[in-house]
């Protein structure tokens, strides 16, 4: 037969060489590296903490002004009623003069109280603006640690020297600006807890007080107020 015995043809060396074997699917993307977690908020620019501390002093003043005022406007009404009546005949007028005197005695006494805390917001105020400029950073402490007979005023009510003041405190305690140091627990000055031979009053207590019992405990009223514990 044909073809037997002949030696088998030579691959061709021109051909193209055989495809290369499939190769496995390439693998997927990685995953992108996680997202830095949001960083956390700048902290609060301490000069713009004091001024809004100063800002709310600021209207704390002026709603206490306007509430004094307030109060002086039913005072004389309620004194002018009295004095009317006290002008009647005989004692058909008793019982109206006695809810009068009541409530003119306890407006005398909300007036007095709203006063002293209106005198000692408009100092706070003023420590407070010193304070600021002298870089304290804790404005607030350094009025409540301030001797307050340490203070001049003038006419006004308002500390002349508070400056001087705030700066002799920064001398014996200077954790005040910074610069070392921390604050003693209940160290002494007007942050003490009161004595237990004192009667503690509270805002409740001093609002359900009458006019006689406040004028009794007016020294301790006044060295809350001052402290602003009331």
């Amino acid at each position: 037969m044909a073809g037997e015995g002949q030696d088998p043809p030579k691959p061709d060396p021109q051909a193209d060489p055989p495809a290369d074997p499939p190769q496995d699917p390439p693998a997927p993307p990685a995953d992108p590296p996680p997202a830095d977690p949001p960083a956390d908020p700048p902290p609060a620019d301490p000069d713009t903490f004091s001024r809004e501390y100063v800002e709310g002093l600021r209207r704390e003043a002026a709603e206490r002004r306007t509430t004094a005022n307030q109060l002086k406007t039913q005072l004389d009404s309620v004194s002018k009623q009295l004095d009317e009546l006290k002008g009647g005949v005989g004692t058909q007028f008793e019982e109206q003069i006695k809810g009068l005197t009541d409530a003119q005695a306890k407006l005398e006494a909300d007036l007095r109280i709203t006063e002293e805390r209106l005198k000692y917001a408009r100092i706070e105020s003023a420590v407070v603006k010193e304070a600021v400029g002298l870089k304290i950073v804790d404005p607030e402490a350094a009025y409540k640690l301030l001797d307050h007979k340490d203070l001049t005023y003038d006419d006004d009510g308002l500390p002349t020297n508070a400056k001087d003041a705030l700066e002799a405190l920064v001398a014996t305690k200077p954790y005040l600006v910074g610069q070392g140091g921390s604050p003693p627990p209940n160290s002494g000055g007007p942050t003490n807890p009161q004595s237990p031979k004192t009667p503690v009053i509270t805002r409740e207590s001093l609002k359900q007080m009458s006019p006689d019992e406040i004028n009794a405990n007016w020294e301790t009223i006044s060295g809350a107020l001052k402290e602003g514990k009331l």
